[in-house]
């Protein structure tokens, strides 16, 4: 749109899933140009500085009070504050942790939190009474924000308790974590406020959960985690089915009309899902396009359209629709073309075309359907 909320955005990826309760939501990574990119703990020093700039600049977890920003401050309450009491997802892992880090760690500045593992006896000893004063200092907190609204006081009291400075704090935060995380600038009365950005929140009017990519690699496969996520159920259902019409010796179109009713029967989707389904919304959509290549020898092949097998020789076996494989074995006998299928598929547009050629020693015109390859 030209707003640039998060920078220029050169490409984008999402996948829109149901929640239990039906309301969709979106899983999105967004590739933000000149964003800096962190390398691991060789990362030097200006390259750290540009990523806390950069983050401090589009993500934020201020939590303003009524009086200074009510429009915002209500925004936060309602839909980005999460919930002191916990959801059953919440301890899903843990009975007493929560899987999503709430309530998160104040800090005064943001900085890249960098696991700090201990290596002899000694350390592991100090480390877990590190790791014991934490926890106590997390409980004082949760105890004292029944009663008041925190500020920074209740925050250094602590430190001065435990004989700590905030650099301690911060190398206590690098103890108790065991992966490369993020630990954005957080005021004590915002430690139930998960990150957001505020100009799209106050368009958004929703929850978000925004956060700058550390690790490529958990990233990749969060994406993978969600884009090819499986519907547990249906599954053991249609597994169930399949188990019941091999064992009854059903013909394959009697097994598919069972497995038909199977999936259409018990497939329970909210009122949302439905709508997106009827109105053919996409699930997945993105800054660029995808095409399926069939990479084994025995891919499955669409048959003509029955019109034309109705008039084609019974015994011609020539009774399949040509797909890529096809169309790249048959490719033009040019340089330009002495390319990879992958290639092919990418770069180039395969439409259909006709054109007569007359053949030699015969009278007349030979209409013949070619593939012609056009560059995109």
């Amino acid at each position: 749109s030209g707003a640039s909320c998060l920078g220029k955005v050169n490409d984008w990826f999402a996948r829109i899933e149901m929640q239990l309760r039906g309301s969709p939501h979106s899983h999105m990574p967004i590739w933000v140009e000149n964003a800096p990119k962190y390398i691991g703990p060789q990362t030097d020093e200006k390259t750290r500085l540009e990523i806390v700039i950069f983050c401090d600049k589009y993500i934020t977890t201020r939590f303003p009070s009524l009086e200074e920003d009510p429009e915002l401050h209500n925004i936060i309450k309602e839909v980005q504050t999460h919930s002191r009491n916990h959801s059953k997802s919440c301890l899903k892992y843990h009975k007493t942790m929560c899987r999503f880090g709430f309530p998160r760690p104040v800090a005064r500045q943001t900085f890249i939190c960098e696991p700090i593992k201990p290596t002899t006896d000694e350390e592991k000893e100090h480390y877990k009474e590190i790791k014991k004063i934490l926890t106590e200092m997390n409980g004082t907190m949760n105890l004292l924000e029944k009663q008041k609204v925190l500020v920074w006081s209740d925050f250094n009291n602590l430190l001065i308790k435990y004989n700590w400075t905030y650099d301690d704090y911060e190398h206590a935060l690098c103890i108790v974590h065991t992966r490369t995380i993020m630990i954005h600038k957080r005021e004590p009365n915002a430690r139930w406020v998960n990150q957001y950005n505020e100009e799209i929140l106050r368009a958004w009017d929703a929850n978000m959960d925004i956060q700058f990519v550390l690790d490529p690699y958990a990233c990749g496969k969060y994406l993978m985690s969600y884009t090819t996520k499986p519907e547990r159920e249906m599954s053991l259902l249609l597994e169930a089915t399949h188990k019941e019409c091999h064992e009854g010796n059903m013909t394959a179109r009697e097994e598919m009309k069972k497995l038909t009713g199977t999936f259409f029967n018990h497939r329970q989707v909210s009122v949302q899902e439905a709508i997106y389904r009827a109105t053919k919304m996409p699930l997945t959509y993105s800054s660029r396009g995808f095409v399926f290549i069939p990479a084994h020898s025995n891919s499955c092949k669409f048959l003509k359209p029955h019109n034309i097998l109705k008039e084609m020789d019974p015994d011609d076996q020539n009774i399949y629709m040509s797909n890529l494989a096809d169309k790249y074995f048959h490719r033009p006998n040019d340089p330009e073309f002495d390319i990879c299928m992958a290639d092919l598929a990418s770069e180039y547009e395969i439409v259909s075309g006709s054109f007569h050629q007359k053949s030699p020693g015969h009278s007349g015109d030979h209409a013949q359907i070619h593939s012609e390859l056009q560059g995109l």
